[in-house]
């Protein structure tokens, strides 16, 4: 029936060693590894620069503070204190920016916050309500520089470490701002 049975035969080999070549060809080249967040080549572990989750807390901590300062602001009844405050927010503001620059820059996706600011609302509704918050911005921006701290100890990042080193020269003055507020 068929004229060339060996044809057939032949088809059916190189089919099978073109196969099997391309197989062999696959298993001979350098497996790519994905790694702390670094294509690596060679199966070697890359440690990343940046700790992103001191990143990713340090953006949220920064949020949390905006949003008490805009409360904080809209609180105030006097006129130095809403001062102190508006400059804070802005800070903070400016902090946000420079970290999202800077993680644009190194391929950093920071997840989106996700907090519960506590907040005490018989506080809020008595006359002490300034006070109660801006000691609250208090304890969160001595927990921010830590955080500052931490990452410039850390992070081998030059980027980075400038990042904290300025930030952190700033809320130390809006802190020392702060107590002083709080001591009058």
């Amino acid at each position: 029936m068929l004229k060339y049975p060996n044809l057939k035969i032949a088809t059916y080999t190189f089919a099978f060693i073109l196969t099997l070549i391309l197989f062999l060809s696959c298993n001979d080249k350098k497996e790519k590894t994905y790694s702390n967040g670094i294509f690596n080549e060679k199966n070697i572990e890359v440690e990343s620069n940046i700790n992103f989750k001191s990143v990713a807390v340090l953006n949220e901590n920064n949020k949390k503070i905006i949003d008490i300062a805009s409360i904080a602001f809209n609180n105030s009844k006097e006129l130095k204190e809403s001062q102190v405050i508006l400059k804070i927010k802005k800070d903070h503001q400016n902090i946000e920016f420079e970290l999202k620059r800077i993680t644009n820059e190194n391929l950093i996706i920071i997840p989106e916050p996700i907090f519960d600011l506590n907040l005490n609302k018989n506080f809020l509704k008595g006359t002490n309500s300034s006070y109660y918050l801006i000691s609250l911005l208090e304890k969160e921006i001595n927990n921010q520089i830590k955080l500052l701290d931490s990452i410039e100890k850390i992070s081998q990042d030059a980027q980075f470490k400038s990042f904290a080193d300025k930030s952190k020269e700033v809320l130390i003055d809006n802190n020392d701002s702060l107590e002083q507020l709080l001591e009058l």
